[in-house]
Formats: C-alpha cells, sequence, structure tokens
C-alpha cells in the first residue's frame, strides 16, 4: 500500500516521522511525506477557531496517489455535531484528516502532555483513521486501536495494534470496501 503524508500547516518532523513509522509497522505501508499545504491555502486564520475537519479534508481534491493520503494538521477540528474530534476519514476518498492539537495536552487539558505521549497518541490516532480509510469499523475491543476514543484517556487505554479480528479482516479483504 502506499500513503502519502500532507502536512497542513507546521508540523514537526519527529511528528511526521512517528505518523510514517507506525504505517509501515501496522500496514506495511510504503510511506512519503509531502511538502507542507500553508493555512493560507486553506484560507483559514490559524488564530480562529476550530475548523471544520470537512474543509480541510477537501484537500484531496488536490492530490493524484496511488492508494491512500493522511493529512495531519495541528489546527483543532470539528466534525458534524460534536465540537471537536481527533481525526475523520473518507473511505471513498481514500483519506484522512488528524489533528494533533488535544492529542499534544493533558488529560486535565489544562497543561501539556509529555513528548512521549504526545507522539504515542499521534500513532494510534493515525492508526486508527488509517484503519476507517481502508473500511474498518469501530472495533468493541478496548485494546484494539480500532476502538472508539472519546478522550484522552480513550486514546491513552488502548494500543496502536488492531485486534486479531481487525487484522484478519483487513488481511482477508473484508474490512476494506
Amino acid at each position: 500500500m502506499q500513503v502519502r503524508i500532507v502536512p497542513v500547516g507546521d508540523i514537526d518532523t519527529t511528528v511526521l516521522g512517528e505518523a510514517a513509522g507506525v504505517l509501515r509497522e501496522q500496514y506495511d505501508a510504503s510511506v512519503d511525506v509531502d511538502t507542507a499545504v500553508p493555512y493560507s491555502a486553506l484560507e483559514v486564520d490559524p488564530r480562529a477557531t476550530p475548523y471544520d475537519a470537512e474543509r480541510i479534508l477537501s484537500l484531496e481534491a488536490e492530490y493524484t496517489t496511488p492508494e491512500l493520503l493522511v493529512f495531519l494538521t495541528r489546527l483543532p477540528i470539528t466534525h458534524a455535531d460534536r465540537a471537536f474530534v481527533f481525526g475523520i476519514a473518507d473511505e471513498e476518498q481514500s483519506a484522512c484528516l488528524v489533528s494533533t492539537y488535544r492529542l499534544f495536552q493533558s488529560t486535565d487539558g489544562n497543561t501539556l502532555a509529555d513528548p512521549g505521549t504526545a507522539l504515542f497518541r499521534v500513532r494510534k490516532e493515525v492508526a486508527h483513521e488509517v484503519g476507517h480509510t481502508l473500511g474498518q469499523p469501530h472495533c468493541g475491543d478496548s485494546e484494539c486501536v480500532m476502538n472508539f476514543s472519546m478522550d484522552l484517556s480513550g486514546i491513552d487505554n488502548k494500543s496502536e495494534q488492531l485486534c486479531g479480528n481487525c487484522a484478519a479482516a483487513l488481511t482477508s479483504g473484508t474490512g476494506r470496501r
């Protein structure tokens, strides 16, 4: 599988490396990191938040890729009726978006998380959204990366691995469109 990671705004190279690493490890993907899309290309003011995730994800129309696009941004994002989301996936367009905004906060929301915890969360959310892009639904196994996370504690409590059932579904093709 070929994956292109597209930073939206400034994303630290360590974050990009961790995102690429989890895709190589969990999905045996070949990963390329594209040049960053400046906020001005979206006509957004990074000081006025939050942003509609669909608007950022619509960037996928600008790219041709053999298989999958992963957009990463530091902007806080919303979707549908939710005040915030960690990410969204568009299986039909083979694209997903992950926001690192909340992933770098502590669980109390008042301070920053330690860098190791934050990077581990990024890995989990990238693996989770790519799983959705490949057709995987949410999983009831609390340790599976495809388990739904409503908050940071939910992310912290799951692994970055697919459970046996999700891995088997992906391998057999039943998890993909």
